[in-house]
């Protein structure tokens, strides 16, 4: 009997485990999302292209979008400024209440969204 609960205790502690994770990983797909479209879109536009001249194309197969998390990360949450444009990238793209949460989402969405998803590093 006291196996048969430890069993049922343990069923139910691991399905809580996979709806908790599951439940996150949509939390944090959407969060991306709305981080896009609410920060990014204005300049880096629907299709990732890029809407003003300078701005990079993120759908390019050797693009931004190939570099590590932890260097894009810190270009959103910090700006970015390159010789290659006389834009720069605001840092948090201009919102000053993004949280690092909401950096590692967009850059998740971006990389989903955009075709650069395929790695198998996760965002930390």
């Amino acid at each position: 009997m006291k196996n048969k609960i430890q069993r049922l205790l343990f069923t139910i502690l691991l399905m809580t485990t996979v709806s908790v994770s599951s439940t996150l990983a949509i939390s944090s797909s959407k969060l991306g999302e709305k981080v896009y479209n609410d920060t990014c879109v204005a300049c880096h536009g629907e299709d990732g292209k890029g809407t003003i001249d300078g701005v990079p194309d993120l759908t390019q197969a050797e693009g931004r979008l190939t570099k590590k998390d932890v260097v894009l990360i810190n270009s959103i949450k910090k700006g970015l400024e390159t010789s290659a444009s006389s834009l720069s990238m605001p840092a948090k793209g201009g919102d000053d209440e993004m949280t690092d949460q909401g950096a590692k989402s967009v850059l998740g969405y971006m990389r989903q969204k955009f075709g650069r998803g395929k790695t198998k590093r996760p965002i930390k």
